[in-house]
């Protein structure tokens, strides 16, 4: 049994004529809802026999004629918006690859060059180890759970239906898949390109395209690409087209040989980060900055003007033989792209017609920069120019000096880049002292503060202090409620009169003087006070002095208060000191 491609193309061929009817039947992957009685209102999952894909009849690019099997109806509807409904991926058994050396590694997965029966193939690994259950559904590896097991199938077999649907000259062809439950992996077996990567060319010659070779390389990877925009089934983004992604399908002998390289057939590859253009917006960023437009690199939109920017920087690659931005540090050059900045120098030498075909495709606005379809008119009138044919040894010569007009337009992009980096990096040490003194200026404002409340709370608690003690201060005690009435007559030795009265001091009540007499009274020494024998308090007592026994004597008794010898005084009275020598002679006349 053979396994070739090739023998599958002879059946394929045998059963042309049948392919040719299934091609016709799609399926609806998008609704859409037709404008006018001409256009046709698509379900998904609709199917749809396809009458006529001639532009003349549907009267726009990338609308095709056809009928609506469920209703009959015939109308024009967007080409994209329909699939192959009997496009089968092929199942490849994986005893019948045989796995060589590792020839490169791409967006998909690493990639291998190998053996498929006769012929030599490109075996790329999925990075995903659930990949392998896309054929036996009912394993599940490492335990995942079904849900995630079915949206790694889903996706990746998704884009190995997209890539398997793409049938152009000039993009590199997938025969297969091929699980291995031994590996748990998924292989995609591919069409094997003997000349390698465009790049590696370009690195062999150690300098550019000729003229002639360059246009038509050009042309044929702007065709390729055309294809995928506006003829794919499904319109596919590319988001990684650079040199490296584009493979030379022949082996190459001479690279410098201009008559061999200039038959040679282009194929695109790697569309491991490709896409469909309906979900083109809002991706992760992909692919390399040097190859990407500004709006990619900046807000991750990726378009088909974006992949019309990398096709202008892949001709900058053939054309000069250099790298993009080579010895640029890649966040700076993101950064110079993103805001503008950074743009390819291309020499002051350079022919008028590529330097147009290639700043055309760098206008900073997407809208502005050219459809592939439109790029394709400007080659062909390039190729019809007849001073393509140049001489091989002046041109060599002039692209010599392209590379050095180039390297020093480099040197001087990078030493204006050094000298804004300088700039950046004093500013950013001016920022950060700035920011240290505005750190040490919100402490001190922070103490400042805490200070200032302090402050403020020993004011409030003093001003609450001041104002309670006025609120006593002033504040009414509380009366107490009276229980009686006033009793004016109970109350002793207070008498109340008029307002003007004056106060009178009363005469004195039960007043008295006792006196003693005594019988030959002592001779009194005028030099001295004369004696007065203390009186008692006891009014009943008489005082007395000592007297001889033969002598009378005579005490006033207490009821003496009517005798001649009483004396009473008034208000205005003061009594007087007793005259010592009348005493005497009262006494006398008392006693005899």
């Amino acid at each position: 049994m053979n396994n070739s491609p090739s023998s599958s193309s002879n059946n394929n061929n045998e059963n042309g004529d049948v392919n040719e009817n299934l091609d016709k039947i799609l399926d609806v992957i998008f609704d859409y809802n037709g404008n006018g009685d001409d256009e046709l209102t698509l379900r998904r999952g609709n199917k749809l026999e396809v009458l006529s894909t001639d532009e003349s009849i549907s009267g726009s690019r990338g609308w095709w004629t056809g009928r609506l099997i469920d209703t009959n109806s015939v109308g024009i509807f967007p080409a994209n918006f329909v699939a192959n409904s009997q496009t089968n991926l092929r199942i490849i058994n994986f005893n019948d690859l045989q796995i060589g050396e590792t020839i490169g590694v791409g967006g998909f997965g690493h990639v291998f060059h190998g053996k498929f029966g006769d012929v030599d193939v490109a075996i790329k690994t999925a990075k995903s180890l659930a990949s392998f259950c896309s054929i036996s559904p009912t394993t599940t590896p490492d335990g995942a759970s079904d849900a995630v097991q079915n949206t790694l199938i889903d996706s990746l077999l998704r884009e190995a239906r997209l890539f398997s649907n793409l049938k152009h000259r000039n993009i590199i062809q997938l025969f297969g898949v091929s699980p291995s439950s031994i590996t748990k992996n998924l292989y995609l077996v591919m069409e094997y390109a003997h000349g390698g990567a465009l790049s590696h060319l370009l690195q062999k010659r150690q300098c550019g395209l000729y003229p002639n070779v360059f246009i038509q390389y050009a042309k044929q990877i702007a065709d390729g690409m055309q294809y995928l925009h506006e003829e794919a089934c499904e319109h596919i983004i590319h988001r990684d087209l650079k040199c490296s992604n584009i493979l030379i399908l022949e082996e190459i002998h001479d690279s410098h040989d201009d008559n061999e390289l200039l038959y040679k057939t282009l194929k695109i590859t790697d569309f491991g980060l490709a896409r469909i253009q309906l979900q083109s917006s809002n991706m992760s960023a992909a692919g390399t900055f040097a190859w990407m437009s500004p709006e990619c690199i900046r807000n991750s939109e990726f378009s088909t003007k974006s992949d019309v920017w990398s096709f202008g920087v892949l001709l900058w690659e053939c054309l000069t033989g250099e790298l993009p931005y080579k010895g640029f540090d890649q966040m700076q050059v993101a950064f110079g792209i993103a805001t503008n900045k950074y743009s390819l120098p291309i020499p002051s030498t350079c022919p008028d017609e590529f330097a147009q075909l290639m700043t055309s495709c760098w206008k900073a606005l997407p809208d502005e920069r050219p459809k592939f379809c439109d790029l394709l008119e400007q080659i062909n009138q390039i190729i019809e120019r007849s001073y393509m044919q140049s001489n091989e040894d002046s041109y060599q010569s002039l692209q010599n000096d392209w590379r050095l007009e180039i390297q020093d337009m480099f040197n001087e992009l990078k030493e204006k880049e050094q000298e804004i980096r300088d700039r950046e990096q004093a500013m950013y040490e001016r920022s950060l002292e700035q920011n240290h003194q505005r750190l040490q200026l919100e402490k001190w404002e922070q103490q400042l503060h805490e200070r200032e409340m302090h402050i403020v709370e020993l004011e409030l608690k003093l001003l609450m202090a001041a104002n309670n003690q006025e609120r006593l201060n002033h504040q009414t005690p509380k009366i107490q409620e009276r229980s009686g009435r006033f009793m004016r007559s109970l109350l002793k030795g207070h008498s109340t009169t008029s307002a003007n009265a004056q106060t009178v001091i009363s005469s004195p009540t039960n007043f008295r003087h006792l006196i003693s007499v005594c019988h030959n009274p002592p001779s009194l020494d005028h030099n001295s006070s004369p004696t007065i024998p203390p009186s008692s308090t006891s009014s009943s007592s008489p005082i007395s002095c000592p007297m001889p026994s033969n002598s009378s004597i005579t005490v006033l008794s207490n009821k003496s208060f009517n005798s001649p010898y009483e004396r009473s005084f008034s208000s205005n009275s003061t009594p007087s000191t007793p005259n010592m020598s009348r005493l005497r002679t009262l006494t006398s006349q008392i006693c005899y």
